[in-house]
Formats: structure tokens, C-alpha cells, sequence
């Protein structure tokens, strides 16, 4: 598969880099939420994050703080229905409460567990 990706209602369809460069920032967006004193954003990558492993990863969870541009987490998925389903997850724990650091125990929770969804993890 090529490392380059549109999205095609929800489904990933290989491209190329012509094509990659051309896809509207508005098809690419999965969810935007602001929970408290956080930006939850997920967004389709259009470019394959798992260099070189399986599955591919397409999408990505990231959540900031309201006065920062810096990531305290994120989340990688391989289909547009995990994308939802981890956005969803993330904006519910931090409307329970849980700060970045929660989440990241969450994270490493799943991936004991052998959720392969799960893959990186940038720290604050």
C-alpha cells in the first residue's frame, strides 16, 4: 500500500503525493472537542504513521492544553471507526476528570491488554 492516503467518505484510499497535497483540511477532520481546559483533536493523517509496521495508521488523537500548542497526548488508529471511537474515549475520560496523565496510564492500560490500535505515546 502506498504510504500516501485520501480519505473517500470513511474509507482510506491509496493516493498519490499529487493527490495527498490536494485533499480539503475540512474532509480530514474526525473530531474537534473542548473539554475544560483542553483541545481534543482527531484528525485523518493521510500519511501511513506506523512506518513500515501493520496495520497502517492513519489517524491521530492529540490533546492540548487551551493555551498551548504542545501535544500531552497522542493516539494513532488504522480505520476512520477506531479514529471516533478513541475520540470519543478521550473526551469522555477528561469529562470524568482525567488529566493528560490519566490518559496515559489508560494507554498503557489497553496496551497490556494487547490492543494493537494502541501505538505511541508522546509524553509532555
Amino acid at each position: 500500500m502506498s504510504d500516501y492516503a485520501v480519505l473517500k467518505g470513511h474509507e482510506v484510499v491509496p493516493c498519490s503525493s499529487d493527490e495527498w497535497l490536494l485533499q480539503s483540511a475540512d474532509a480530514r477532520r474526525v473530531g474537534l472537542d473542548e473539554v475544560g481546559d483542553w483541545h481534543v483533536s482527531t484528525v485523518f493523517l493521510g500519511l501511513d504513521h506506523s512506518f513500515g509496521s501493520e496495520p497502517p495508521l492513519w489517524f491521530e488523537t492529540m490533546v492540548f492544553a487551551r493555551e498551548s500548542s504542545s501535544d500531552l497526548f497522542c493516539d494513532r488508529y488504522s480505520t476512520w471507526e477506531d479514529a471516533v471511537t478513541g475520540h470519543q474515549s478521550v473526551v469522555e475520560q477528561l469529562l470524568a476528570g482525567a488529566v493528560p496523565d490519566a490518559l496515559l496510564d489508560l494507554r498503557a492500560r489497553r496496551q497490556q491488554q494487547g490492543d494493537a490500535r494502541l501505538r505511541e505515546v508522546v509524553e509532555p
